[in-house]
């Protein structure tokens, strides 16, 4: 096998550069596009290296492309290629992009398979670039794979790799690479794996991962049978994600005592799983109405909302503005903890639209047969499933919520944010929130 320490493109691109031996070069199956000889001395520098990748462009036209920004260059400068609106360097910058685009297909395509050759392991892959950047896209293989010996198989020239050297020989000419690697069934597991029906694009798809290159990838002979499969999976995925307390809701529910007796038998999401039930509690003719996001550790303990450090908080402060915590009815959005463990702690995890939405009938329920004339609502999670928006606290704390019903709804800090809060924004936090209290209980 003949091999060259430089690539046919790069040969080629030096045979431009040197203007008389120009005319003579062939390397590529092509001519120069004029025997005009145009003076590359007057390329800058900083543009030799966009104007050799420009020379990687499969298209006839790139020779004549090149000699024509040059001679341009020659009478003008290269200021013209910062011009948006000139047709020259919409072309340079349409090639640049097709180039760099073509050499990221390959860093992520380009799949090894691994065999040996008289007794010596070799890692062989084979790559179809839609344009001729094999001396481009290797720099990166031969960075990463310094110690390795390996192969890259091209339509346009091959790349050879070993002890620190990359060489180059013909085209190759198969379609197809007959290497048995076990190391493709994982690629084809891990492919498998990450694949997400739910979101499938298939257009986009292809167009970030274009069938040009399937055949060289052993993962995308997966690809038609798990588009194909994708309906009955996302179909499967939205039944379990709309579950929903409502079938555990008593038909004729009238007393918030008959809810809290109903409440243990739910399953309605999948926290039920996993801890007890914390139903809400207070004084079921409440005017004002506090709605937390979900009970904490201590709270689901003990079965009852608000106790935990966040709970104590609350209290003492809504005394200080001058209530009383017994005219109350407190609850939450959800009424299962969800945690995550640490060591033997359990941790509050944030609860999914999912659990909020599973869960919101039973706090539909309570504002029903309550019907309080303020529901302060303490963080966006609460404001979720009260109202069915997303409200940041940031932008709409200490406001009136839009509400469909006769109850006003004012949304505030939870009272765990204060107590997470930084100590330069704690005081001013503090302030807020106790200033939202006395509202909602003015009004109330």
């Amino acid at each position: 096998m003949e091999l060259s320490t430089i690539s046919k493109t790069r040969t080629a691109f030096n045979d431009w550069l040197n203007k008389e031996a120009a005319l003579q070069s062939n390397l590529l199956f092509e001519s120069f596009s004029s025997e005009k000889v145009i003076p590359k001395d007057v390329l800058p520098r900083k543009l030799k290296g966009d104007a050799y990748a420009i020379s990687c462009y499969r298209d006839e036209t790139r020779w004549s492309f090149l000699d024509r920004v040059c001679e341009r260059i020659s009478k003008e400068g290269s200021r013209f290629l910062e011009d948006p609106a000139d047709r020259d360097a919409i072309e340079w910058t349409n090639r640049l992009k097709a180039i760099r685009r073509d050499v990221h297909k390959a860093h992520a395509f380009v799949r090894f398979k691994k065999t040996t050759e008289e007794g010596k392991e070799i890692f062989i892959a084979w790559h179809r670039p839609q344009h001729l950047t094999t001396d481009l896209f290797i720099r990166l293989f031969c960075r990463r794979f310094p110690t390795m010996h390996w192969m890259i198989l091209t339509a346009d020239e091959c790349a050879h790799f070993e002890n620190g050297k990359v060489q180059f020989s013909k085209a190759y000419e198969g379609q197809s690479l007959e290497i048995e690697d076990h190391w493709e069934e994982n690629w084809r597991t891990y492919y498998s794996s990450i694949y997400n029906p739910a979101r499938l694009m298939v257009q986009a798809m292809k167009k970030e991962m274009p069938q040009w290159h399937w055949q060289t990838m052993p993962e995308s002979s997966l690809i038609p049978n798990l588009i194909r499969q994708s309906q009955n999976k996302i179909h499967t995925m939205a039944q379990k994600s709309q579950r929903s307390a409502s079938p555990y809701i008593p038909t004729f529910c009238q007393s918030i005592e008959k809810i809290q007796e109903s409440l243990p038998q739910c399953e309605g999401c999948s926290l039920h799983a996993h801890c007890r039930v914390t139903p809400g509690k207070g004084n079921s003719k409440a005017s004002l109405l506090f709605v937390g996001e979900q009970p904490g550790d201590e709270e689901e303990k003990r079965g009852e909302p608000f106790i935990g450090p966040a709970g104590q908080l609350l209290r003492k402060t809504w005394e200080e503005v001058g209530g009383n915590w017994n005219d109350l009815y407190v609850t939450n959005a959800l009424k299962h903890f969800k945690y995550e463990l640490r060591g033997k702690m359990r941790l509050h995890k944030r609860p999914g639209s999912d659990e909020v939405a599973a869960c919101r009938p039973w706090l539909q329920k309570e504002l029903e047969l309550i019907s309080p004339k303020v529901i302060l609502c303490l963080g966006s999670t609460a404001a979720l499933s009260v109202s069915g928006r997303l409200w940041p606290v940031e932008r709409y704390r200490g406001t009136w919520l839009p509400s469909a019903g006769q109850s006003r709804i004012l949304l505030t800090y939870h009272p765990a944010a204060l107590l997470r809060a930084p100590d330069q924004k704690k005081q001013e936090y503090e302030r807020d929130f106790k200033n939202d209290l006395k509202l909602a209980l003015s009004v109330a």
